[in-house]
């Protein structure tokens, strides 16, 4: 009896499947020969979620990640791959009880499976990166697809709301992460870390970060206002700060250097350096502090290549 119930969903399972997208309605007395599942299943497992996810796009995943999107309790997969242009598709497959997709027929212990196509990158790319950005009640799924040469990349990020999977935003230039404090990072890349005087041109491949911030409905950057620096200095341990930096700053190679300060309202301020060199050549730079109620913290200053600007993105600004 229960091969016969197997071989019966799997004639569903069989029916059910075209392009962009796939039902299939599970009963809680399910049991199959592959899982040994018998009774009550709260999800599907990851390999049961990325066969459907791949024999619904007829290939596959070249990555995946399998998370809870939306802290129901049931996991979902997002998967990614390149077509024969390099461009990235993504996919989406999720399955719960009473609640994730459940349609008119299904019943409230019923499985509802839908897999679908959810995004098209803009353009071909090299590579792609999952990375998981998490808000308290629901996680967001950020694809990021890079070329290896150049500075062309750019970011989607998936959430999942009311059970239906939606774009945050889509094809928005840079590589978007959550770090170990919290933050998130908007990276961008640019040729500006040095004014070469020979060729009259910048260059220097530089990878720079913002910061951006989740308000419930879309995402926003963190701007970098400029501030005199008399305003940095009544920051406290600013003058130890600036201290360490100017001894790292002015070498003996070095004719001159200015010094340009931008604060951000999430407790980061950075210290932009632009070194004259004696052969005419200009290198930039900028270091990151964190504060909080108005003192730097102790954490050290970190330098990264490239020059500061008030805001990266395309976003909503928030100085």
């Amino acid at each position: 009896m229960n091969s016969l119930f197997a071989f019966g969903y799997a004639m569903i399972f069989l029916l059910n499947v075209f392009y962009n997208s796939i039902t299939v309605t599970y009963t809680p007395w399910q049991w199959t020969a592959d899982t040994g599942r018998q009774g009550y299943v709260d999800e599907l497992s990851e390999a049961e979620l990325l066969e459907i996810l791949q024999t619904t796009a007829g290939r596959p995943m070249d990555k995946h990640v399998y998370v809870d999107m939306d802290h129901d309790g049931a996991r979902e997969i997002i998967g990614v791959y390149a077509d024969e242009r390099g461009v990235y598709h993504t996919w989406y497959c999720g399955a719960g009880r009473g609640g994730i997709y459940e349609s008119a027929v299904s019943f409230v212990n019923d499985y509802e499976i839908k897999a679908k196509l959810v995004h098209v990158n803009g353009e071909s790319m090299d590579d792609v990166f999952i990375e998981l950005l998490g808000h308290g009640s629901e996680t967001h799924v950020a694809i990021n697809a890079c070329r290896w040469v150049g500075t062309s990349k750019n970011y989607t990020i998936l959430a999942l709301r009311g059970g239906d999977i939606e774009c945050v935003l889509s094809n928005q230039y840079g590589y978007v992460s959550m770090n170990y404090r919290g933050d998130i990072t908007l990276n961008v890349e640019a040729y500006d870390g040095m004014y070469d005087a020979a060729i009259d041109a910048y260059i220097l491949h530089t990878w720079k970060d913002t910061y951006l911030y989740y308000d419930d409905n879309t995402y926003n950057e963190y701007g970098a206002r400029l501030i005199a620096e008399a305003e940095f200095l009544g920051f406290g341990n600013a003058a130890g700060v600036m201290s360490q930096i100017t001894a790292e700053q002015e070498k003996a190679d070095v004719a001159g250097v200015s010094y340009a300060y931008y604060v951000r309202s999430n407790g980061i301020a950075h210290i932009q350096c632009e070194a004259s060199l004696d052969s005419g050549d200009i290198v930039y730079g900028y270091y990151t502090v964190r504060y909080a109620d108005g003192i730097i913290t102790a954490d050290a200053p970190v330098f990264y290549e490239g020059q500061m600007a008030p805001y990266f993105s395309s976003l909503h600004v928030t100085y």
